[in-house]
């Protein structure tokens, strides 16, 4: 056995089900052939979206859902200001609070004002409301490379 029999692929099959199947996988939980509804996508799935590699973001791919999810976030630019308030969040120099804060703002949206002039708007970045999730795309892959200001190990 290996770290992706062990711990990878059972919980790929947990959060992507049969979704996983093309990628020559197979659900390990009976009666979760959809798992949790999240999307695999492969490496090079991944690689289509441009990345850079000290980016943990798929940013193509969270904007475009940003205006998905929230109806006022219109253009790229204002979904980039969500983007910009998890970033920041993200960034914070101690980790405990980097991790506070970016979950606050997952579950509870960033307050960014959309339009000049006008009030901020809480953005969402989950849809929550049962008849709003199928907006949602949750990914799950296996082995995400993120390289920091250290140099990753090989």
């Amino acid at each position: 056995m290996n770290e992706y029999a062990l711990v990878e692929r059972p919980i790929l099959d947990w959060l992507c089900g049969d979704d996983l199947a093309p990628y020559g996988s197979q659900t390990l939980r009976p009666g979760l052939s959809r798992g949790l509804g999240w999307t695999y996508r492969s490496d090079d799935a991944m690689a289509a979206y441009g990345r850079p590699l000290e980016d943990p973001l798929v940013e193509s791919l969270l904007v475009e859902k940003l205006k998905a999810i929230n109806p006022e976030v219109r253009t790229d630019a204002q979904a980039m200001m969500a983007v910009s308030a998890l970033r920041r969040a993200m960034m914070h120099p101690d980790r405990l609070t980097a991790n506070r804060q970016t979950l606050d703002l997952l579950s509870d949206g960033a307050r960014v004002p959309l339009n000049p002039g006008e009030d901020a708007k809480t953005v969402q970045f989950i849809a929550f409301d049962p008849d709003r999730q199928h907006l949602n795309d949750f990914t799950a892959t296996n082995q995400y490379c993120i390289q920091g200001v250290r140099q990753c190990r090989e």
